[in-house]
């Protein structure tokens, strides 16, 4: 029954903790006080002693109820839980995957690829998908028609999006395909043999890139 009333009962590990402000827990608490004193007042009424202390105890209750509820107790439990993060996937809808290979594009392949990561990774959470191209979007691709492929963009626009947010990472799935400034400042500092963790944006999550295609420059 009481666990009932409290909504499956109160955990062991919890504290007690009132929202009121101070501010109102001294007004709530003097408010009380006062109503105590007028209802106890001596002489008040000439009922007999035994009548005297029914209605003290019931004012008492009364009052003791209203300044419980005005100073807003909560129960908080911590059981140690976490809730998963969400997986977020990046899907490269450049024109660039509408290249046919081996009897069907690379949009069809994108589109298999994609399928296998929501299957194996849904059931530890949440995946959230965005295409990009030229910029980035919420959803799958509904046409690979993207002028061009700048995961540098993308890669800038989820680590605002999910800043200061945990993920389980983030899957980026395209053919490689891409001439934003991310690549050409990869490609210099290869060359220069000085590469620099820094010229990704920071991340929410682990990154992991999945080529679709032949091409060879992710």
């Amino acid at each position: 029954m009481m666990d009932w009333l409290l909504a499956g009962g109160i955990g062991d590990a919890g504290v007690l903790t009132w929202t009121a402000s101070p501010t109102v827990r001294l007004v709530v608490l003097a408010l009380g006080a006062i109503a105590m004193g007028l209802a106890l007042m001596p002489g008040r009424t000439r009922r007999s002693p035994l009548m005297k202390g029914i209605e003290a105890v019931l004012w008492l209750g009364a009052v003791g109820v209203l300044c419980v509820a005005a100073l807003g107790p909560t129960w908080v439990d911590d059981a140690g839980r976490q809730e998963p993060g969400p997986l977020v996937v990046l899907v490269d809808g450049s024109s660039s995957m509408g290249v046919v290979e081996e009897g069907r594009t690379r949009g069809e392949a994108l589109a298999s690829r994609l399928a296998e990561v929501v299957s194996l990774t849904s059931a530890a959470g949440p995946v959230d998908v965005y295409t990009f191209d030229e910029d980035l979007r919420s959803g799958p691709p509904v046409e690979l028609d993207g002028r061009g492929t700048d995961l540098g963009v993308a890669l800038e626009a989820i680590s605002d999006r999910y800043l200061g947010q945990r993920t389980r990472g983030v899957v980026v799935l395209t053919d490689g395909a891409d001439r934003g400034a991310l690549r050409r400042s990869v490609r210099e500092a290869s060359a220069d043999g000085a590469l620099d963790p820094g010229l990704a944006p920071p991340l929410p999550g682990p990154l992991t890139l999945v080529q679709v295609g032949q091409l060879d420059d992710v």
